[in-house]
């Protein structure tokens, strides 16, 4: 039996968020993710919404749970590279996790969602 190490939690939300208001159950949710799997932080994707990302820190946890929106009705070339964008963020979460500098692979042990 081979032993599997998450090094990445993400959860994607289909929804609208202004990403100064996030709902407290979605941090509470991804909070839950990245302390089960011993993470220092998560990702959690919203369908649209502001465009820059917000990083929520959770003290004395050392925790970071980062907030990104991704415009789906936007042009094709706009959303290859927010794309681009949030797969850069996922890499860093994961050489964060590992200690890899480089960030690996993208499709090496990742988890996304639950």
């Amino acid at each position: 039996m081979q032993n599997f190490v998450c090094t990445f939690v993400g959860d994607a939300k289909y929804k609208r968020i202004d990403t100064k208001a996030v709902p407290n159950a979605d941090l509470y949710q991804l909070l839950a993710y990245v302390t089960a799997f011993n993470l220092p932080g998560g990702l959690l994707v919203y369908a649209k919404g502001e465009t820059e990302p917000v990083d929520h820190v959770v003290r004395h946890a050392n925790k970071r749970l980062e907030v990104v929106a991704v415009d789906l009705a936007g042009a094709i070339d706009d959303l290859h590279a927010a794309i681009d964008r949030l797969a850069e963020r996922v890499c860093r979460l994961r050489a964060e996790a590992t200690g890899d500098l480089l960030g690996g692979r993208l499709g090496d042990g990742l988890v996304l969602g639950a």
